[in-house]
């Protein structure tokens, strides 16, 4: 997942958020709010994105993407509002509101469950219309990205992933914009992690701010089970550091994520129905949940294993002889 933040906020940003506030909404909803959400919106609370659309979930919807124009953040002119948008714009009980305006809206969908909703889009015109758009909220985040327009049309070099000698050239250049591109496009594709970070070690000084939160962010969401144990302890200590609040909230995530325990990764598993395990620092095991069943996927392997419950998923899948807890253990000891 890339940064999800938009440098330039046109969006509204509430007081910032933390566990009490996520306590309070949640028995204020009466919900479970997905725990990707909830880290986002600890980072920044609510706001604009980088990326500014999903793919339209239906043929009769005339545009190829919808807009999604900021994320909600928690409080009043966030969430919080669901209740009185709701009523306004005739949409169903059960819902909670985390994007749109006016005539179209987002929201978690909680009218067949109390956590890990599914994601709903509403297009309010002469009538209300309804279309499913995600399984969970990570799903929608990987939906995410930039509407094409005549502005995208011409992608020229800078789009390109780059090699080692390209990117540490540009790295001396000292121009964030182009940095900022090379980031998404190279970094997060890279597999020698050696390199990467030592890469990572010389953008967590880099002057801007928002290059420091972008690293940081690449980090915490896909990158650091790959990472060396002596490199991720030194960026962890370099992001508290930082006079940047959003880059010193990811050393909080980051240290959350690295102290995690095996069974607080089952809970994790319970609570957004996805949870990524790192086999040999090179393979992604994707675990989640979907339509009553438990599912395994083995990124890069045309692999997909079906459980009809977590207990069966947990004692029965194997990976060259390995449980899921003996995989998690592995991970672990990276």
């Amino acid at each position: 997942m890339q940064a999800i933040w938009a440098e330039d906020n046109m969006g509204i940003s509430l007081e910032s958020a933390t566990d009490t506030t996520v306590r309070e909404a949640e028995e204020r909803l009466g919900v479970v709010l997905p725990l990707t959400y909830v880290a986002l919106v600890k980072v920044q609370n609510g706001g604009s994105l980088t990326a500014n659309a999903v793919p339209s979930p239906s043929k009769d919807i005339q545009e190829p993407y919808i807009e999604v124009e900021e994320l909600f953040g928690i409080g009043d002119g966030g969430i919080y509002d669901s209740p009185y948008l709701i009523k306004e714009w005739d949409l169903p009980a059960g819902i909670v509101l985390f994007s749109g305006t006016g005539h179209s809206w987002l929201a978690f969908d909680y009218r067949q469950t109390k956590e890990n909703p599914p994601i709903v889009y509403f297009e309010v015109d002469a009538e209300t219309m309804e279309y499913p758009l995600a399984d969970h909220f990570d799903a929608f985040l990987e939906m995410l990205c930039v509407e094409e327009g005549e502005e995208w049309e011409d992608a020229d070099d800078e789009d390109e992933i780059l090699t080692h000698q390209a990117f540490e050239a540009l790295l001396k250049e000292k121009n964030s914009e182009k940095l900022r591109n090379a980031i998404e496009r190279t970094l997060q594709f890279e597999m020698d992690y050696e390199w990467l970070g030592n890469i990572y070690l010389k953008l967590s000084t880099y002057p801007t701010h928002s290059i420091r939160a972008k690293i940081a962010n690449q980090i915490w969401s896909m990158k650091s089970a790959f990472l060396d144990e002596n490199v991720l302890a030194k960026l962890v200590q370099v992001f508290k550091e930082d006079a940047n609040q959003e880059v010193q909230a990811y050393a909080e995530l980051l240290e959350e994520k690295i102290n995690w325990s095996y069974h607080q990764w089952l809970s994790n598993l319970d609570g957004t129905g996805t949870s990524p395990l790192v086999y040999d620092q090179k393979r992604i095991i994707h675990v989640y949940k979907d339509e009553g069943a438990w599912i395994v996927e083995i990124e890069g392997k045309d692999l997909e294993q079906r459980y009809s419950s977590k207990e069966k998923l947990l004692d029965e899948f194997k990976l060259n002889g390995l449980t899921i807890e003996q995989v998690w253990e592995r991970m672990a000891l990276l």
